[in-house]
């Protein structure tokens, strides 16, 4: 099977112009898909006019961005976190910071993923369904400035009560083991015969 070669700079423009225009949670709640669909489409080898055309299906129904009550700044970034009013004040905010960040963008992303030692940004990737966390994972993989942002407007908008679970988590007493050796604990636990056979 041969896949279509496509063009990083037509994903780009598309995610940039979603990104000048629309909100990262949409009217409804829901979070934006774009930069995953259509890096998704270009790994798997989309045709540039085919990621066009299914990008123009992707925003039948987009919200708009609407103001947000104040300026988000460096002095203030952390007290409005949560609150989904300030998605464009965020993204204007994580816009100006990586890029007077040039190319040092991706040590800039991480130091406001981990800013708060007590509460960090990062602890909150799982809220939202995890968008946040798909959302970096997306900006690494397609070196993308702008999904960074959007990806930290997520974690600040979307920072809810689940990064309590994460906030409180402590080291093991006992210490850790690895993944591999507890799903053997478990595959040998005579207490847990889920199994008749191996492999599972």
């Amino acid at each position: 099977m041969h896949l279509a070669t496509t063009n990083l700079a037509v994903v780009n423009k598309l995610i940039a112009h979603t990104h000048a225009n629309h909100h990262v949670i949409d009217h409804h709640g829901f979070h934006t898909h774009t930069a995953h669909h259509l890096g998704s489409l270009h790994f798997l080898g989309a045709t540039d006019n085919k990621i066009e055309e299914l990008y123009k299906d992707m925003h039948d129904e987009v919200n708009f961005y609407q103001d947000s009550p104040h300026e988000i700044t460096r002095t203030n970034w952390r007290q409005s976190i949560g609150d989904k009013r300030f998605c464009k004040a965020y993204q204007e905010f994580f816009d100006q910071e990586l890029a007077a960040a040039g190319n040092d963008w991706h040590q800039k992303f991480m130091e406001f993923l981990l800013d708060n030692e007590s509460g960090p940004l990062i602890n909150c990737v799982v809220a939202g369904v995890a968008h946040p966390l798909i959302h970096i994972g997306y900006a690494f993989e397609l070196d993308s400035i702008v999904v960074a942002s959007e990806a930290l407007t997520m974690c600040a908008v979307c920072y809810n009560y689940l990064h309590e679970v994460i906030d409180k988590l402590k080291p093991p007493k006992s210490g850790s083991k690895s993944a591999l050796t507890i799903f053997q604990d478990l595959r040998s636990d005579h207490r847990l015969p889920l199994f008749d056979g191996p492999g599972v």
